[in-house]
């Protein structure tokens, strides 16, 4: 499992994933890399896979717990699509099952979201293993938005999308360089040996 790849659509790029933690990112980036191109059928892991794939090393009671504030924290994400004419709201998983006794978890892939999993015309793409091993959940995010844009060689943010995006804390804005010092250098420094420039 150490060269998975996750892939998919550039579209939940522009949903700010900020407000999961790193344990969090790993659990929901390991399901959306197992979600590619299987539609919207049924899936169901062991938790000693899951727990593999996102390099989670915690008990199996506080693995229940992180999957639990993982997927409250997901419905609580504004997902949408807005044709122009009708603005839809939805959730990833249409079915989020943990199975305690069986030691399971069973997914669904919404049918409104599958579109991110499935046949994809652009896409963001990065090793899962890579991902993982990122210790801050605000390296994570900015991992996964450079890595859209690996083929055009840069990413512009402005500060509002920033701070959405990394769901910075409202009091950074008034002073810029705390986003400097507990953000963007730490990200430079995990980030750096991996992506060059």
């Amino acid at each position: 499992m150490s060269n998975e790849i996750v892939k998919y659509g550039n579209r939940l790029n522009s949903i700010p994933l900020g407000r999961l933690n790193a344990n969090e990112l790993n659990l929901f980036i390991s399901l959306v890399q197992q979600s590619y191109n299987k539609g919207t059928r049924e899936l169901t892991f062991t938790f000693k896979e899951l727990q593999k794939l996102s390099k989670y090393d915690r008990s199996t009671a506080n693995f229940v717990k992180d999957l639990l504030k993982t997927n409250e924290k997901l419905l609580s994400i504004n997902a949408w699509t807005d044709d122009g004419d009708t603005i839809k709201q939805f959730a990833c998983w249409e079915l989020f099952e943990i199975q305690r006794s069986k030691q399971i978890l069973k997914v669904r892939v919404n049918p409104l979201f599958q579109k991110l999993f499935n046949d994809l015309h652009q896409w963001t793409r990065f090793q899962l293993r890579q991902f993982n091993e990122l210790q801050s959940a605000y390296s994570k995010n900015l991992f996964r938005l450079i890595k859209q844009y690996r083929t055009v060689g840069r990413l512009r943010l402005t500060k509002e999308e920033l701070f959405e995006q990394l769901n910075l804390p409202k009091s950074y804005e008034k002073y810029f360089s705390n986003v400097k010092l507990r953000v963007l250098t730490p990200i430079k420094e995990e980030l750096s040996p991996i992506i060059r420039g």
